[in-house]
């Protein structure tokens, strides 16, 4: 457990704009492994070894990004090291979880990232730029059913399937968009501004419903 390392937190209000970016990335990292841990091991085995593999990599890119904050009331770089021993040691998913985004919390607070909005959503500017950017491979209604989507490993994410948009928020939605996900086609779509970025965040989750309703 990593409640050693996670101490009362003292809030950087001056941290740079590149600590605040290592910081939204590595509380990306530490989401994915929070949420993608349970494919990869169970009861204290390896379900999938490219599965873990990918976390194992996951957590190596966060321990790079966490050695180069600047020092705050929490030992981010000695959690990371925890919870990489964590998973080297196959721990149960729900303790992996747990502390995963448990540390996502401290990173966040305590490099003042703030993953909202900044303002008002366009459904429209979402679904142009959906249709433009997304649509090739996650089709024109979400379902990933494309041509392009066929010959991709793995398949894009299908936004009507209830499994996947159970585990998606609008905060992982927008971190895909700004880094890509490593492992897969999906590039990061840094490009687009960031107000862009959370229209087509929030503009995934209409593809669920069918137009008619």
């Amino acid at each position: 457990m990593l409640s050693s390392l996670l101490l009362p937190i003292s809030p950087l209000h001056a941290a740079e704009p590149t600590a605040i970016e290592d910081a939204r990335r590595l509380s990306a990292i530490l989401d994915y492994v929070a949420v993608d841990y349970g494919a990869a091991v169970q009861d204290g085995q390896k379900k999938s070894e490219a599965e873990y593999a990918e976390q194992v990599g996951f957590l190596e890119d966060a321990a790079v990004l966490a050695a180069r904050l600047p020092q705050g009331g929490t030992d981010v770089a000695g959690a990371v090291t925890e919870l990489a021993a964590e998973v080297g040691a196959l721990a149960p998913a729900d303790q992996v979880r747990q502390d995963a985004l448990a540390l996502r919390g401290q990173v966040l607070d305590t490099y003042g990232v703030v993953l909202a909005p900044s303002a008002s959503l366009s459904r429209d500017q979402g679904a142009r730029l959906y249709a433009q950017q997304c649509a090739a491979c996650h089709g024109a209604t979400g379902g990933a059913d494309t041509t392009t989507a066929a010959q991709l490993d793995p398949v894009p994410r299908n936004f009507r399937d209830p499994k996947v948009m159970a585990e998606l928020t609008p905060a992982r939605a927008f971190n895909a968009l700004t880094d890509g996900v490593k492992g897969t086609s999906m590039p990061a779509f840094s490009a687009l501004d960031a107000r862009a970025r959370w229209d087509l965040a929030y503009f995934v989750f209409t593809l669920r419903h069918d137009a008619a309703a």
